[in-house]
Parts: structure tokens; sequence; C-alpha cells
């Protein structure tokens, strides 16, 4: 009973009523029918929240992330058995993709279980706060400004995985995603997390498709993640900045798609040519 008291209310809607809303979109409640299907999704689970606690992975810093890759080699070198060595591009976990707190807080919404929310919480206030850039320090700091250059410091991005969390380029969306975010402000009201997806949006805004040193190159993830962005930032907050943003990405996918839905992988999307070769 005293360890209940210690942790805080959390209004926790019944899941097939958030369904019944839309306001999540079409959330497909936790169903007993497809209990195997439900299985392996806790399996899959299983995989981020285990290790956290097996290896202590706390700190002020690392705590609710979670480590890429067990292996028993890199890029350079090989080790004497498999471990988890965060070396180079390869390490904290961070936002990769739209993020195992965005699965984790889904799966809470979809089943009310605890566990998915804990780990969806921690992660979330980790990228909010450690991985999300909130500074400029490069163009702020005089001794940085020749050895680094904007694709490491734009405010509102988040970094890539890497051995430490700040390691990494951050020069174009790809691996900056917001729904996280979003979706735990929605279900805690926590301001900060509104605060910090708006902060991503205004760098959304700023039309990071293209790699800062490969300008004729825009990976389909920075465009797709800024799109996904606009449109949830438009609906969280109704300014019309978002919609106009939105707008000009799909004009982008629509110009370059061909008839059964795809890309082609030399497709340059922001001036509509092929690239060589």
């Amino acid at each position: 009973m005293a360890e209940a008291f210690k942790e805080r209310l959390l209004i926790r809607p019944n899941p097939y009523w958030v369904d019944a809303t839309g306001a999540l979109g079409r959330l497909l409640p936790v169903d007993p029918r497809y209990e195997r299907q439900e299985s392996l999704l806790e399996q899959l689970f299983g995989w981020a929240i285990r290790p956290p606690i097996q290896n202590r992975w706390y700190g002020m810093l690392d705590y609710g992330d979670t480590l890429s890759w067990h292996r028993n080699q890199d890029d350079d070198q090989w080790y004497p058995e498999y471990d988890w060595h965060p070396v180079g591009r390869w390490g904290w976990y961070n936002c990769e993709g739209s993020g195992t707190h965005t699965g984790a807080l889904l799966q809470f919404a979809r089943s009310g279980n605890w566990q998915y929310f804990e780990f969806g919480e921690n992660l979330a206030r980790h990228i909010m706060d450690v991985d999300t850039i909130h500074y400029d320090t490069i163009a702020n700091d005089p001794r940085l400004k020749n050895l680094l250059d904007k694709s490491y410091s734009q405010v509102g991005s988040m970094h890539r995985h890497n051995a430490d969390h700040w390691g990494g380029r951050s020069d174009e969306a790809s691996h900056t995603n917001v729904w996280g975010l979003i979706l735990y402000h929605y279900i805690t009201g926590d301001e900060r997390a509104r605060d910090v997806a708006l902060e991503v949006g205004e760098f959304f805004l700023s039309e990071p498709f293209t790699y800062a040193k490969h300008p004729d190159v825009a990976p389909a993830r920075a465009l797709a993640n800024t799109l996904w962005g606009d449109v949830l930032l438009y609906e969280l907050t109704g300014e019309e900045k978002f919609k106009n943003g939105a707008d000009k990405i799909i004009e982008v996918f629509l110009k370059g798609q061909q008839a059964d839905g795809s890309f082609l992988e030399n497709y340059n999307p922001m001036d509509g040519s092929d690239l060589p070769g």
C-alpha cells in the first residue's frame, strides 16, 4: 500500500472509449481474440525493458534510454565477447525512428498496462531534455565555430543513435520525431512535453530536408518525419504555419511518387531531378 501511495495519480480512460473518440486515430484496443499477437508484442517489449534493469543503465543523463546493438564487433575492431559496446555511430538509441517511447505509450493507451507507461514516460522525458537540442552551442561559442558546422547544433532537432547522447549529425529531420512527445502530453497533460514539441516544430518549419554538406539529397525519412510532425502540431495547436508546412511537403511527395506509390532511389525531391547514377 505504501508503494502504491508513492506513485502519482494518473487518469486512465478506458481504451475502448479512447478508440471510439478517434482522438488517437484507430487505436485498436487489446482484444482477447488476438491473444497470440498481443503476446508477441509483449515479448518484443521485453527487448526494451529488461536490459536497462539488468545492466543498470541509470544516471542523470542515461536514465530512460536503451543501448541499441548487442555485438562482438564494430566498424574498427572485434571484442572478446558479445556485449553492448557503445562505440562510434551505434550506442544509445535516442529517438531513432519514431522512438520506442512512442510504441510503449501507444501500448499503454491500448491496454492500460502500467509498465508501458512507465517505460514510455522515462524515455520521453529523457528525449525532451537530453537528446533534443535547446541551445545552439556552436553558433554561440567562438571556440567551436571553426571546428563544427550547424549540422550538430540546430535547436529543436534530436541527436541520432550514437555512443553518447550528443554525437552524430542533426542537420536533417530523419532522426527527429515529435509524435511520442505529443502522445505523452496528451496522456499526462505535461506542459514541458508540449513546449519541447513546439520547439521541434520550429525546426520542422526550417525545412530540414537535406544534408548540410549534400543539399541535393533529401532522405525520405526527413520529409516523412517533418510531414508527420507538421500534421500533429497543426492538430495540437491549430496554427496555420504547420498546415502550410505539411501542404508543401505533400506537393513534394506527389510530384515524385510513381504510379505504384514508390519513389525512385535516385529521385531528388528538392528539385525533381534524377541524381547521377
